[in-house]
């Protein structure tokens, strides 16, 4: 117990230690790259949400034979997928924040996320090229392999 709670205190002063301007560039960039997400996603989740009733409209005059259950519950389906969407950008706001921070945990997060995406753009490459999912790929390719094997960002996370 009682070294854990020196082990806390040792990370603390390392984190303390470590001014702006030895905060490498690349978890700058990573930082900035997860706080344009997280915009980006709670954009995406508010237009949805809130346009759900139009976005169904408009499905309903493609397939008229929607009933009014169906379109009630596609709604709802719209209205949860745009929260769902507004949390994923605040999870990331706060990987985010904790990266600019130099938070271990963020570091962690960060790594799973970009992993997670790595996964979904590939599999939605798998329907037909995408280049803004080959993008993705990319750009979170780079942040894992940054994350995980860069001596500077191993550092600053310790």
């Amino acid at each position: 117990m009682a070294r854990k709670k020196q082990t806390r205190k040792t990370n603390a002063r390392q984190a303390q230690s470590i001014s702006k301007k030895d905060k490498p560039m690349g978890v700058k960039v990573v930082a900035v790259l997860y706080y344009i997400w997280a915009i980006l996603w709670m954009l995406m989740g508010l237009l949805i949400a809130l346009g759900a009733s139009l976005i169904v409209e408009y499905i309903s005059q493609v397939f008229p034979s929607l009933s009014a259950l169906s379109y009630g519950l596609l709604i709802t389906v719209g209205v949860l997928l745009g929260i769902v969407l507004i949390g994923l950008g605040v999870l990331e706001f706060f990987v985010a924040r904790g990266l600019w921070r130099l938070k271990s945990w963020a570091r962690i997060m960060a790594i799973v996320l970009s992993l997670l995406a790595i996964i979904n753009a590939a599999y939605a490459m798998t329907s037909g090229f995408q280049a803004v999912q080959l993008v993705r790929l990319i750009v979170d390719g780079g942040i894992v392999l940054y994350l995980i094997f860069s001596k500077e960002a191993r550092r600053v996370f310790k």
